[in-house]
């Protein structure tokens, strides 16, 4: 059970810079293919094309993907839980940081 905890506790640390990913990720969308549908409103200052933007945010979006896939089979390896029950609940307490400063 304490390697649980030392999972959900990685996780919770390994959101905070995934805050950033998750808002690229957002800000991608919003300005791109989800703007081509008028789904969101378009940010008016932004004219500088989707390129610059895509540029930026596959190496950050693959090193974070990364970086948290590999922490997290270390993790699983040693703890004594199901992957059914392992992989979701990290990816909720990944997500959790950003869910916290967007309502804030």
């Amino acid at each position: 059970m304490r390697r649980l905890w030392i999972a959900v506790g990685t996780n919770l640390v390994l959101g905070v810079p995934g805050i950033v990913s998750i808002f690229l990720t957002y800000y991608y969308l919003g300005n791109g293919p989800l703007a081509g549908l008028h789904w969101p409103v378009r940010e008016p200052t932004e004219n500088d094309g989707l390129l610059a933007l895509s540029l930026t945010l596959v190496p950050v979006i693959l090193g974070s993907a990364l970086i948290w896939v590999g922490v997290n089979y270390l993790l699983w390896r040693n703890a004594d839980v199901p992957a059914r029950w392992f992989w979701p609940a990290c990816a909720l307490v990944a997500a959790t940081p950003f869910l916290v400063v967007t309502s804030l």
